[in-house]
């Protein structure tokens, strides 16, 4: 809902500029966290927090790739 209001006066130039600069903002910043998430679920190999916990501490001693996904 935020989008269409940044938008939201379709003569203005600058709300025109600002309401795509916030999409892609929004795109990018979506983007890096579906990254981040999806590094860590390859890492580990489940999406259950408990079971990624385990994991990353058994390997912190080994490595810090893990790190790359936070």
């Amino acid at each position: 809902s935020s989008y269409i209001l940044a938008g939201m006066r379709k003569r203005n130039l600058h709300s025109n500029e600002s309401a795509m600069k916030y999409v892609i903002n929004g795109s990018i910043a979506t983007a890096i966290t579906l990254f981040g998430m999806s590094y860590v679920y390859g890492l580990t190999g489940t999406t259950n927090l408990k079971e990624m916990s385990g994991f990353l501490t058994s390997i912190y001693n080994e490595q810090h790739i893990y790190l790359l996904g936070l």
